[in-house]
């Protein structure tokens, strides 16, 4: 396996680190953050106020390279300068001949420049932003949507920092633990670093028509099953499901609403950010996306990421705060007795809960035969 490091490392990678055993050809080595951004030399586990990692999070990018084979260069949270900031230690990587994995989007002009020195020094280079072509999504002609016969997922959230890659991982682990075969397609650009498919670069193209992006997703998706024979497919959902308000709309929810015309869910997972909830806001929710989507909820998540209004508003960008996970579990007690299940999927009772009441929930659709 070969010693890897991430940079920029932030939350947005933090999943790599929860799930290193999902990483198949790399172990993790080291971990970098830039000067100031009040990570360094403590445990990785800061990042999303749970358990320790036992990785170190270092600040010192030009002394660590020499300790890695590759380094894998990452979007991050806290917004760096590509030109500037990242592309440097880019080229220094490239000098000191490690091997480049890079999910960040980039220019084509910069992309062939990595890639020409990367040849160069006979080294690697992998561009992880999705460009899954098929034959079915590229037939224009075909405009008639297709039966999915597999089970679906829908792994969703109220906003994009509420842990849902986690619980993404979360349910490769126990399905690859039990022996379903699946097909899986993730919400991060570096999904395909755990072997599944990255959500296709098409659906956030502006030069699509919404109707064309429903076909081509359900085109897509249809050429998965057939190539794959999966038990069941699980489908990470970008974006959050409705708007806030005016000012953080989470794109109003229109991937969820592609992404749900072009196929019917069998189970759906909604993950929160935390606040002081009702049982009645549980309610409003499920009646929400039922008329909305026209689909039921079968499990919420409570995540331990709050949303500062106060800060938000001030700075005209979401921002949050970690609480610890623990904290959850007891908010999440009163809610027991609720019909549709609450859970906290940090807490490792709670996770398995989840993916037992997916299996099970299945196994009662009369569609799903091989439960």
């Amino acid at each position: 396996m070969e010693s890897l490091m991430i940079y920029p490392f932030d939350i947005e990678s933090m999943p790599l680190v929860r799930h290193e055993k999902l990483l198949s050809k790399y172990s993790i080595k080291v971990l970098v953050s830039p000067n100031g951004w009040g990570m360094t030399n403590k445990d990785a586990g800061i990042i999303d106020n749970s358990n320790e990692t036992n990785i170190t999070i270092s600040e010192n990018f030009e002394k660590e390279i020499t300790n890695v084979d590759t380094v894998l260069f990452v979007e991050s949270n806290i917004k760096l300068d590509f030109e500037t900031v990242i592309y440097p230690k880019v080229l220094l990587a490239i000098e000191q001949n490690k091997n480049i994995i890079c999910s960040i989007k980039l220019e084509e002009k910069i992309k062939n420049e990595i890639m020409h020195k990367c040849m160069e020094k006979h080294i690697r280079f992998e561009y992880l932003m999705s460009n899954e072509k098929n034959d079915m999504q590229s037939k224009d002609e075909q405009k008639a949507l297709f039966e999915i016969n597999s089970p679906v997922v829908f792994v969703c959230g109220n906003d994009e920092r509420t842990d849902k890659f986690e619980i993404q991982l979360l349910l490769r682990e126990y399905l690859l633990k039990d022996g379903y075969i699946f097909s899986q397609i993730g919400t991060k650009n570096y999904s395909n670093l755990l072997d599944f498919h990255v959500f296709p670069q098409f659906m956030y193209e502006n030069s699509l028509s919404e109707t064309d992006k429903i076909i081509r997703f359900n085109h897509y998706v249809k050429y998965i099953e057939l190539t794959e024979n999966p038990d069941l497919i699980v489908i990470g959902v970008p974006f959050g499901i409705m708007p806030f308000d005016n000012e953080f709309n989470n794109n109003f929810g229109i991937m969820l609403y592609e992404i749900s015309n072009a196929l019917k869910p069998d189970y759906v997972i909604i993950s929160n950010t935390y606040r002081e909830y009702l049982k009645e806001d549980f309610k409003d929710m499920c009646n929400l996306v039922k008329y909305k989507f026209g689909f039921d909820i079968d499990c919420f998540n409570i995540s331990n990421t709050r949303i500062d209004w106060n800060s938000s508003k001030q700075a005209s960008r979401k921002a949050y705060t970690k609480i610890p996970s623990t904290f959850i579990d007891e908010k999440i007690s009163q809610f027991k007795e609720n019909d549709i299940p609450v859970v906290n999927i940090l807490n490792e009772d709670n996770s398995l809960f989840l993916y037992e009441h997916l299996i099970n929930s299945l196994s009662e659709n009369e569609k799903i035969t091989w439960l």
